[in-house]
């Protein structure tokens, strides 16, 4: 059959039988909630798929309210809204509508309503369309939710952030920051406002640490890596007065790219005065505060093995004469104080980079490096012996004591240093032996 012309169209279209089927077809889609009431909100006409909707035949739908098929105060509201519609002849469009129904406790739909006009352009009644958007609406709930989720989980992370006491920040390709919590602005003297969008940046007196946050940030932008490091903040005599540890990692953006770089910065001071503290005690004798044993050994050991031609090394064993009498009569306390004032006598005759060491008891060895012979160690070892055989005045007691001072110049390279330390201490009883109170030269 050829296509109808533009009149055969409308022509066509005007037939009432067109329309009925044009209306059945509506009525009969699977998803077209469509129905029509009367003046009194009784059902006259609904789709299959409003019928559907119901649980309901289409025949036993109609002539129903909505009291017949909702909750009472739905049902109220509905028939309320609907009467005034047909009252007014005002329509309500896409109107969203919380529906319940016994198998879907949490529907949504939205409608339009329109009064029904007769031919005479008085109202008769309402069509009604209904479009089920529970999904739609559920979607943008757990959207919505998701989102809070999110906005929860950045200001927990914020608290956790600005809580924390290192100074963290986040720098974008151009170094700008871009997020700097409490403790940054507080290191840096500089409101977070002040920060956020531009390049870090500080005191004069922390410009060695912005400088090094930049350029390890930089680094992590362009290698993609972590890294750490130790920055020491200098006095001008080159002096460390802070010490800060800097902790940086790349952020990467979902395909991988690195887009930003986070800076973690801990003012570890306190720490390296700590281990430092620590490393001291270790080597150090806790009594006179001069190197211990192990200090001792590690620079004999250094300078034994960078010994040049030409040059002497004397080591120098002080032992005191007659100390024991000391501890047993007046009491360790006193004995330390001795000790204490050897100690300082025994500093005051060596020279500036000379190590005086305490063994251990009454055992004192210094260790002199660079010097031009080795009758020059018999000479300094002579005014050990000479500063020792003062008077020591200690909490109101006179004491008188002498040191027994054995000699050992070295001239060659030699790794042994126990066998040094023990011809030193032979020399050292050669001088008891001899009366006390006197250095003695270790045999060659």
């Amino acid at each position: 059959m050829p296509p109808l012309s533009s009149r055969g169209e409308h022509e066509a279209m005007a037939d009432p039988d067109f329309v009925q089927r044009c209306l059945e077809s509506l009525l009969s889609g699977p998803d077209a909630v469509i129905y029509v009431k009367d003046l009194a909100s009784r059902f006259v006409l609904v789709s299959d798929a409003t019928a559907a909707k119901h649980g309901m035949a289409v025949a036993d739908l109609v002539g129903l309210t909505d009291a017949d098929l909702f909750s009472a105060e739905h049902a109220e509201f509905a028939i309320a809204e609907e009467r005034h519609i047909m009252t007014t002849g005002e329509a309500t469009a896409y109107k969203e509508v919380h529906e319940t129904w016994p198998d879907r406790p949490d529907s949504w739909a939205v409608t339009t309503k329109r009064p029904l006009l007769d031919r005479m352009g008085q109202i008769v009644g309402l069509v009604g369309i209904s479009q089920d958007i529970t999904g739609r609406v559920l979607a943008e709930r757990s959207a919505a939710a998701a989102m809070d989720d999110l906005r929860a989980s950045e200001t927990r992370l914020r608290t956790v952030l600005d809580s924390s006491p290192d100074a963290i920040t986040r720098h974008d390709a151009r170094l700008r920051v871009m997020f700097a919590n409490a403790a940054a602005a507080a290191l840096l003297g500089v409101p977070v406002t002040g920060l956020i969008g531009r390049r870090l940046r500080g005191p004069v007196s922390l410009r060695t640490l912005v400088d090094a946050a930049d350029d390890a940030a930089q680094r992590a932008l362009r290698d993609g890596r972590q890294a750490d490091l130790e920055v020491a903040v200098t006095h001008a005599d080159g002096t460390a007065h802070r010490w800060f540890q800097l902790h940086v990692a790349p952020l990467r953006a979902t395909d991988g790219s690195v887009e930003s770089a986070l800076v973690s910065t801990r003012d570890i001071t306190e720490k390296k005065a700590a281990q430092e503290e620590l490393a001291r005690q270790a080597l150090t004798d806790p009594v006179t505060g001069l190197a211990n044993r192990v200090l001792l050994t590690e620079r004999l050991t250094r300078a034994l093995g960078r010994l040049a031609d030409g040059e002497t090394i004397a080591v120098i064993f002080v032992d005191l004469d007659r100390f024991k009498e000391v501890n047993d009569v007046h009491g360790h306390h006193i004995g330390d104080g001795v000790l204490m004032e050897v100690a300082r006598r025994l500093s005051e005759v060596a020279r500036r980079h000379d190590t005086v060491s305490r063994l251990g008891g009454d055992e004192f060895v210094v260790l002199c490096e660079s010097l031009p012979r080795g009758e020059v160690a018999l000479d300094v070892a002579r005014r050990f012996v000479e500063a020792v055989s003062a008077t020591f005045e200690v909490e109101g007691l006179s004491l008188h004591l002498s040191a027994s001072v054995g000699v050992v110049p070295i001239y060659e390279r030699t790794g042994d240093v126990p066998a040094v330390l023990r011809r030193a201490d032979a020399a050292m009883y050669a001088a008891k032996r001899e009366g006390g109170n006197r250095a003695h030269l270790a045999d060659a």
